[in-house]
């Protein structure tokens, strides 16, 4: 029987800095942390519940975090899709430089993996 294989929730290296969205990954209440732009409100999802933080990023910043993703996890960036997972976060994301780029960070929890198992 195939099987899927299923994210692992490991410690995120200390090294790993993502400046300012940084207080919404160490809260544990947050499960997603979605930037839908440049220039636009961060939002951040806490047990079902979804707010708008007041903190927004350049096209610039929203770079320096993937590339921090693609360093961590030796996968290139390039235009389209980029999905990669470092200790318990996963990020998906689009990147565009004629719209400009947009990201969501997943945190893996015992919840989340209960979740994804419940829907196979």
């Amino acid at each position: 029987q195939f099987q899927m294989p299923q994210p692992f929730p490991s410690a995120i290296p200390r090294e790993f800095n993502l400046g300012k969205v940084n207080f919404l990954i160490q809260d544990p209440r947050v499960t997603v942390i979605e930037c839908p732009g440049p220039g636009k409100f961060i939002l951040a999802r806490t047990s079902g519940q979804t707010s708008m933080t007041k903190i927004s990023l350049t096209q610039d910043e929203i770079q320096q975090m993937l590339q921090k993703f693609s360093e961590q996890t030796r996968i290139p960036i390039i235009s389209g899709l980029f999905k990669a997972a470092v200790g318990n976060l996963v990020v998906t994301a689009v990147i565009s430089d004629l719209i400009g780029s947009r990201f969501i960070i997943t945190k893996i929890t015992p919840r989340f993996i209960l979740e994804q198992h419940g829907n196979f």
